[in-house]
């Protein structure tokens, strides 16, 4: 049976959809005073059968009107003060008949009528202590049950409740209403909704409003309907090289709209839309209280982004995690994650978590936000001795690699000049033929200057390439004369090292 708010439209049916409003009371005591004045009128008429008649009214027709015209909200109260009356009449008018005695009469229908609600109350004491033994309420008192019970019983001071931010804030006996139900009130706040059950099983989804509960209905979940954010250090999450990180992670999810619903999948088959600040399908509040763990779907919200966390660092080392950067103003080498890679591992815990949320629990992942990633101290010692000396092997590598790159070139240099040089030394030979005679005493001594000059070119001597250059160009020239000086004159060619030149 839907749960109907409060107000005059609620307050015209009663917990089971018949009248129980506050005319129906007042018709009851109506009906009750007359049948006692018809009772009494034919009780002191003087003749018996008029008397059977009128207790007879009094007897059966009271509680036969109670379940005709009267709904099930006053019964209680109806019946208590028909049984106040009804022991005060008979007793009375027994006690008067007995002694004819009007005084004594009316005395003894007062006492009787006391006598009722005396032994009922002591009959509430009892069932209350019986109930509080078997509940075992925490924190509630023997009082408590004992005023619960009245409620009951009476239709009246019934208690109710505040639910704001997902839980009780405030209201009445909200204990008592929490533990054992109504009949009572549930305020629910904007932004907030609430889940009522009924013999265990869920009678109700109300939105913001103010809702009346029917006997033993209370609370089963308080849901938050707005955006929730949450930030937690989530230790111990491994790279795939086994290293341990502490990652600070938060997380922005809420239950999942409406509008985001109609986008996503469209309507579900039974569309009833709780309204309000953050209007949601009923059926999307279902999955969100009997589709996730037992501690809830915030809960379920976040432990389910931190489970793609573990398992996405899971697919990384740490050296694709992290770098290494010099600190600004110290100049000191330091780690530094890689925000190009953490962009993407909260891209895809909000492709791998997002989808599922939204079909399975009602929750949508609104955004993920890895704000730190924090490696061990030892760790992160350790890591960067190792990788100091990594980029020392490296620096060294590369270094000799320089080293024997430019040693080829320079020697490929050197093989090219000695061959520019024999070539030179060479044409010279061809023209000292072409300007002496082989019988001529200088033709030898000739030879000898360019035999010798030839072997010093292969000693590497700058100032050797240069004199086989010069030597080139002079054979080269057609007012060249060639002058062999004599070996001792100190004008024939000697060789000195480049340092002694």
């Amino acid at each position: 049976m839907a749960v109907q708010p409060a107000g005059p439209a609620a307050e015209s049916n009663s917990h089971e959809g018949a009248p129980g409003d506050s005319a129906n009371l007042l018709s009851g005591l109506l009906v009750l005073f007359v049948l006692l004045i018809v009772a009494l009128a034919t009780a002191l008429s003087g003749s018996s059968w008029l008397w059977l008649i009128g207790y007879g009214l009094l007897l059966l027709g009271f509680p036969i009107f109670l379940r005709l015209f009267v709904g099930e909200r006053w019964w209680n109260l109806l019946y208590i003060l028909y049984a106040m009356a009804a022991a005060g009449l008979v007793v009375g008018g027994l006690v008067q008949a007995v002694l004819m005695d009007m005084t004594a009469g009316i005395t003894a229908a007062l006492m009787a009528a006391l006598a009722v609600p005396i032994v009922l109350a002591l009959l509430v004491r009892i069932s209350a202590s019986a109930v509080l033994g078997i509940h075992e309420w925490e924190g509630a008192t023997p009082g408590d049950a004992f005023d619960y019970l009245w409620s009951i019983l009476l239709g009246t001071n019934q208690p109710w409740v505040v639910i704001e931010n997902g839980k009780v804030v405030g209201g009445k006996k909200q204990g008592i209403f929490c533990r054992l139900g109504g009949p009572g009130m549930v305020i629910v706040r904007p932004g907030n909704a609430a889940v009522l059950q009924h013999t265990g099983q869920i009678s109700q989804i109300v939105g913001p409003g103010r809702y009346r509960t029917r006997r033993h209905e209370k609370i089963r979940h308080m849901l938050r309907l707005g955006p929730l954010w949450e930030t937690q250090d989530v230790e111990n999450v491994l790279t795939r090289d086994g290293v341990p990180l502490t990652v600070r992670l938060g997380v922005g999810y809420m239950l999942e709209p409406r509008a985001d619903t109609d986008q996503r999948a469209g309507p579900p088959a039974k569309p009833r839309v709780i309204e309000g600040d953050y209007p949601i399908y009923e059926d999307t509040l279902r999955k969100a209280i009997l589709n996730v763990t037992p501690a809830g779907w915030e809960v379920t919200a976040f432990a389910g982004s931190e489970s793609q966390l573990r398992d996405i660092v899971g697919t990384y080392t740490l050296d694709q995690l992290f770098g290494l950067a010099t600190a600004e103003g110290s100049g000191d080498v330091e780690f530094h994650e890689s925000q190009r890679v953490i962009k993407r591992i909260e891209e895809r815990i909000m492709k791998n978590f997002g989808p599922p949320a939204a079909e399975h629990a009602g929750i949508k992942i609104r955004i993920v936000d890895i704000q730190s990633v924090k490696v061990p101290a030892q760790v992160e010692e350790q890591m960067l001795e190792a990788w100091s000396s990594e980029w020392r092997q490296r620096t060294e590598t590369a270094m000799r690699t320089a080293t024997a790159q430019a040693w080829t070139k320079m020697e490929r240099i050197k093989m090219e000049a000695r061959r520019t040089a024999f070539d030179q030394v060479f044409s010279a030979i061809q023209r000292g033929l072409e300007l002496f005679d082989s019988s001529d005493p200088r033709f030898d001594q000739y030879v000898d200057t360019i035999s010798k000059l030839a072997v010093e070119m292969t000693k590497d001597s700058t100032s050797t390439y240069r004199y086989a250059e010069a030597v080139e160009k002079l054979m080269g020239h057609p007012n060249a004369h060639v002058v062999i000086a004599p070996p001792d004159t100190g004008l024939a060619f000697q060789h000195k090292t480049d340092k002694e030149n």
